[in-house]
């Protein structure tokens, strides 16, 4: 965001995610907020994105081979936001309700425009 260069360094405070250890992150510019959203608000957006949200498992080519991702996808964005990952172009769904809420609490938070979410369900931990 906004250009900035060089290591920033994230300290989180005790109980987060990266306890007692700075997380730098090359040519980024990232702040940690645990207090954003309240734990039943993200409970509830959780369950209703994994329950409602149209899941795909694309597969991407290796060495002549298809293999399934191990993890289950979902884009959605302006119609316009389309993206390319190993070799396919996704168009995006349109936003949901609950996404368009998503987004636009994102926007006022961070003042910047969102065009598009990748939701991604971990394969490993169904």
């Amino acid at each position: 965001m906004g250009g900035c260069r060089g290591l920033t360094h994230v300290k989180a405070r005790q109980g987060g995610l990266f306890d007692e250890a700075a997380l730098q992150v090359p040519d980024a510019e990232l702040t940690y907020q645990p207090d954003w959203l309240d734990g039943a608000t993200a409970d509830h957006w959780l369950q209703t994105l994994v329950e409602q949200t149209p899941w795909q498992q694309p597969e991407v080519q290796l060495f002549g081979r298809h293999h399934p991702v191990p993890r289950l996808l979902a884009w959605y964005g302006d119609s316009e936001a389309s993206y390319r990952y190993s070799g396919m172009t996704h168009q995006p769904l349109p936003w949901t309700p609950l996404l368009a809420e998503i987004r636009q609490r994102l926007v006022d938070a961070l003042g910047q425009p969102l065009n598009g979410a990748l939701l991604n369900l971990s394969l490993i931990h169904i």
